[in-house]
């Protein structure tokens, strides 16, 4: 089982904490202040499922500076490599339908030499009426791992690689049947 961050299990504190609008098993994702996490503020995203894409609705000032361009309103699978994008997207279809949460391991490479191993945190939160095709993410360099750094050069190609361990986080509602069929995921609860 691989080692989640502290921060990433004090989101999930939270999140189980945040209030629940009727008939929702999440909490909307206006429920997330701030105020509440100021030290991971800079790390976290918030991203809707619309079919096939990931668009991403909000990102910290420390995921825009890692990318080094601004991504609000980009389909998040753009950075994503071309044959994982059918992973992610059943990955958070399953966190969104569900729900669960997860946590990723993974690497991200730029095209001027720069890789990073981030530790991703997934947790499903309601949009608008009955819309629960939302994310929050928290996405953080992993302790363990140092950077390769290079100099910052913005607009550089950015790519995911999600072939790293992944961890289901039972949120109250168990896991869902598809969980099974996404390769490397394991359970925590």
């Amino acid at each position: 089982m691989m080692k989640r961050s502290r921060d990433s299990m004090e989101l999930e504190r939270h999140w189980r904490l945040w209030p629940k609008m009727a008939g929702q098993r999440v909490p909307h994702r206006n429920a997330f202040k701030p105020y509440d996490l100021p030290s991971i503020m800079p790390n976290i995203a918030i991203a809707h499922l619309e079919g096939d894409k990931v668009k991403v609705v909000m990102a910290g000032t420390n995921i825009i500076d890692r990318i080094a361009t601004e991504i609000t309103g980009a389909d998040y699978l753009a950075f994503v490599r071309e044959d994982q994008r059918p992973l992610v997207v059943n990955l958070i279809k399953c966190v969104c339908s569900h729900p669960v949460g997860a946590c990723v391991h993974m690497e991200s490479m730029y095209a001027r030499g720069y890789a990073a191993k981030l530790e991703v945190t997934l947790l499903p939160v309601a949009g608008e009426a009955e819309d629960t095709n939302y994310i929050l993410a928290l996405a953080l360099p992993r302790p363990d791992v140092a950077a390769e750094l290079a100099a910052p050069f913005r607009g550089d190609r950015v790519e995911a690689d999600w072939r790293e361990p992944t961890e289901w986080i039972d949120l109250g509602f168990g896991l869902p049947a598809q969980a099974t069929l996404l390769d490397n995921l394991t359970v925590s609860i």
